[in-house]
């Protein structure tokens, strides 16, 4: 299985201690508290969010 990446900044993560966040029933792991902040704001920036 690869490792996940960070979808702000693509830097590898640990889902097991990395931050995440749910969007449309996805789970997104980031690699730092600063990267989980940016992707809150704007989520459509680093992926795509369906209307």
């Amino acid at each position: 299985m690869a490792q996940p990446q960070c979808p702000v900044c693509g830097a590898p993560v640990d889902p097991e201690t990395a931050p995440s966040e749910s969007v449309r029933d996805e789970l997104y792991y980031f690699c730092s508290p600063a990267c989980h902040d940016q992707f809150i704001v704007n989520p459509g920036a680093f992926v795509e969010v369906p209307d």
